[in-house]
């Protein structure tokens, strides 16, 4: 017949369908209406048709919400009719754009502190512009590789530039420092003390540059949802030390040869008591010769010292602009505490001679332990001892919460309430949300909860969006504590209020997310709701967790039809039949469809509202037998009221119960992980289980990955150095410094109450390539000097003293580099 075209043709056909002529009229009611009706929609007191849309896997976030707010902006000029509008209720582009600029932000913070403490270092403009110029280059190549590799500029990526920046001006500071020092001792010019230091700490440089390599290439490996972190910041960093090191053995020499100038040895300008140019001496005292060539020669010193206040003028003049300029950058990034790079060239020669005298001191020191061989060994074992010890006591975590300027808020009305109830509780807690000042919008979605993506006429979703991070002073977690306190006046409704996930895409809230899971297939829901409480009750005792909830009830009243297949086969109806015919009464079927207004409408056919109202009216619908005749439901059907489930959620094919909860603040997530275990293990019968989803189903599998990632890394750091140096011994130097840097880094930790989390593991295997650096340094000239000649003992001892200066020099700019990221806040933080 093909489709209908307008309603009349669908009116003379409605009378056709099977099973409706007991309940249709001779006219049926035909009327234009909502598709769905189990959800109601509103945004700040206005109704709202709400659409969720998820990123497809693979694809870019930004670019992916970039194209669907241009999509909705046409959509709005060709289609909205006046009066409507669009907002996007959830909107994670917001929380990434900001933390991005957070992190460029840091990371200009990081690259003028780092060049500040390279010119406190070398003391002057032109050598601390020469490693200041390695940053720009292994960044933007940096960049060029990443695009190659087919890697985004996101949180990880940007992180991993910040830290770049305090390494890779390490080893042109190390190529700078040696050639002022090679001038300061031999007077040699710039060209010639660059090229002798080219061919005595290549070696070192290339020894850095794979050490730091070899730190970041074992983690690019490791699978799963860790690997995606370590891969992208290994890949980072990895790439910028390689460009770091290539530039520090091509561009670095060429400059330093080009830009530095000779030192002075001693001599100092000539003094009015000196002797003077031409015949004659010329004293203070004198007075100046009246005859043509005297004149000559006085025009002509008048002209070079003319020149020469015009030079100091001029770089006067150009120190003060970069001087303004600099502190002006800083003055707004840091405020007035910037106007303090202004005694950077009053407190240089102060810092100069304090480092000399530290560093006089360390070489007495050495010279002390050096020979002190029992000593330094029960040190190191000493230290790695504490290592262990320490690190039990240390918290463990996986990716801290993060303020994305979002609250979830999930209600439940009493099993059995009307989605009108539901809508009517979802919209007092609009309003009281309203009442907080650092809340811009609401959404409220009555019949929908975000936890489980399951819908129910008792379940509802807010979401509740936040001012920016410059615009309020309370973080997220604080405003959701108000709220909890200003609905407590709201009552015969279930409140809970928490934040998105960390990473977008891992589960559907922040916390702890797991689940009880039924292995005994007996499908005895009630069962499982009361082992459920039990456990509830139990984890409520634990002081690891907090805001424990759940939304598991089998108490929700409903209707179980009976059919007698007996009674029904005598009365000639077909058991299928009679299913698909109620279905279509008390539910609905799409039949047809027309074209009205240039737009396709489906056609549903159900009975009317008063044939479904109540339950007893199930009995007085017909059904057709196999002759033709109606037979009521009443014949062969009773209704039996009971209790069930709302939605029955499986996991892993086991009927579940889920759980959310938050570890109390104090505590980490893997403390709160490690207390839901025990509690599990002492209270869940035989054939009972917990499972775990979201970022707590990663977490809860890693175990002790941490450690043998660590211990790769430092495998893998040996090799290298064993094929550098050739020896099977002499890298056990490098490898016996990681214990002291490792113990310091974990007793900060736990000093801080911070958890050993993922960018704590990180960091920790970036400290463990900065470790082998400080130490390549000196051993490499230790070798030297030892095939010199010197002792062992005079060996070591001189070679840290040489070294210590370009190592206290990389080492206070790295952390120069890290402390904006210490003290940084806001998103991304």
């Amino acid at each position: 017949c093909g489709k209908p075209d307008h309603i009349r043709e669908i009116r003379t056909g409605l009378s056709a369908v099977a099973g409706m002529a007991a309940v249709v009229e001779p006219r049926p009611g035909i009327e234009l209406g909502p598709q769905f009706f189990d959800i109601y929609s509103d945004i700040n007191g206005y109704p709202a048709a709400s659409i969720i849309l998820k990123q497809a896997p693979g694809s870019n976030a930004a670019e992916v919400i970039e194209n669907i707010k241009k999509e909705l902006e046409a959509i709005k000029k060709e289609s909205f009719p006046p009066g409507m509008d669009y907002e996007l209720a959830y909107d994670v582009s917001k929380f990434l754009d900001a933390s991005i600029e957070k992190v460029l932000h840091t990371l200009v913070e990081a690259f003028i502190l780092v060049s500040l403490v390279v010119f406190m270092f070398l003391g002057d403009l032109r050598s601390t512009l020469i490693p200041t110029l390695a940053v720009p280059v292994s960044l933007i190549g940096t960049f060029f590789v990443l695009q190659l590799l087919g890697l985004s500029i996101n949180l990880i990526t940007l992180f991993a530039m910040v830290l770049a920046i305090g390494v890779v001006v390490d080893d042109a500071i190390v190529v700078v420092e040696a050639v002022h020092a090679k001038m300061a001792e031999r007077h040699l010019a710039p060209y010639q003390a660059t090229m002798e230091v080219l061919h005595e700490i290549s070696g070192a440089i290339i020894a850095i540059t794979l050490v730091m390599t070899s730190v970041f290439v074992p983690v690019t490996f490791i699978p799963g949802p860790v690997g995606q972190f370590y891969r992208q910041f290994g890949i980072t960093m990895a790439t910028s030390i390689i460009l770091s090191g290539l530039v520090a053995l091509t561009l670095t020499p060429v400059l330093c040869a080009m830009i530095l100038k000779p030192h002075s040895h001693g001599n100092g300008p000539a003094n009015g008591n000196g002797p003077a140019n031409g015949n004659g001496r010329a004293n203070g005292n004198g007075h100046a010769n009246a005859d043509d060539h005297a004149n000559a020669d006085d025009h002509g010193g008048h002209e070079k010292e003319s020149r020469g206040l015009g030079k100091i003028l001029l770089f006067a003049v150009g120190g003060l602009l970069v001087l303004g300029g600099v502190t002006y950058l800083a003055y707004e990034l840091w405020g007035p505490v910037g106007f303090g790079l202004l005694l950077l060239p009053v407190v240089r020669r102060p810092f100069d001679r304090a480092v000399e005298k530290v560093t006089g001191g360390y070489a007495a020191i050495v010279r002390r332990i050096a020979a002190l061989r029992m000593l330094t060994i029960a040190v190191v074992v000493g230290f790695a001892a504490s290592i262990v010890a320490v690190n039990t006591k240390l918290p463990t975590g996986f990716i801290p919460g993060e303020d994305q300027g979002i609250v979830y808020a999930v209600l439940q009305t009493p099993p059995g309430s009307t989605l009108e109830y539901t809508n009517a509780k979802s919209l007092d807690l609009e309003e009281i949300a309203k009442e907080v000042k650092e809340v811009t919008s609401v959404t409220s979605l009555a019949g929908y909860e975000v936890l489980t993506e399951g819908r129910g006429s008792n379940a509802g979703t807010c979401i509740i969006n936040l001012k920016t991070w410059s615009e309020r002073n309370r973080t997220a977690r604080e405003i959701i504590q108000d709220l909890e306190e200003r609905c407590r006046r709201m009552s015969n409704v279930r409140l809970e209020f928490f934040e998105p996930p960390a990473v977008p895409g891992f589960g559907n809230a922040g916390g702890i997310s797991l689940l009880v899971l039924d292995k005994t297939y007996s499908k005895d829901y009630e069962r499982l709701g009361q082992v459920t409480d039990k456990f509830m009750a139990a984890l409520r005792g634990r002081k690891e967790l907090s805001n424990l909830f759940t939304f598991y009830a089998a108490n929700y009243p409903q209707y179980e039809l009976i059919i007698d297949n007996k009674v029904a086969m005598q009365k000639g109806v077909s058991i299928k039949a009679a299913l698909d015919n109620l279905n279509i009464l008390i539910g609905s079927t799409w039949e047809q469809g027309f074209i009205l207004f240039n737009q396709f409408f489906k056609v549903f056919v159900q009975a009317k509202p008063e044939f479904r109202r109540y339950p007893e009216d199930l009995g007085n619908l017909f059904v057709k037998n196999d002759k033709g005749d109606m037979v009521p439901y009443s014949s062969f059907m009773r209704i039996e009221k009971k209790q069930g489930l709302n939605e029955i959620t499986r996991f892993n094919l086991y009927t579940s119960a889920a759980i959310q909860c938050a570890p109390t603040p104090g505590y980490s997530s893997g403390q709160a992980i490690q207390a839901i275990k025990e509690v599990a293990q002492q209270t869940l019968p035989n054939g009972f289980d917990i499972g775990w989803a979201g970022l707590s189903y990663d977490e809860s599998r890693k175990g002790n990955e941490a450690v043998y990632i660590f211990l790769i890394v430092v495998a893998f750091v040996y090799l290298v150095l064993v094929g550098q140096y050739e020896s099977f011994f002499l890298p056990l130097a490098v490898i016996l410094s990681l214990p002291i840097g490792v113990f310091g880094s974990f007793f900060c930790l736990k000093l801080m109450g911070l958890s050993n989390d993922v960018y704590a593991q990180i960091g920790l295997i970036m400290l463990i390539g900065l470790l082998g650096k400080n130490a390549i340094l000196i051993v490499e000239f230790a070798v030297q000097l030892r095939q010199e000649g010197k002792s062992l003992v005079a060996a070591a001892a001189e070679a840290g003293k040489l070294r210590f200066r370009p190592i206290l020099m990389t080492s206070f700019a790295f952390i120069a580099g890290l402390l904006p990221l210490v003290v940084a806040t806001g998103p991304g933080a």
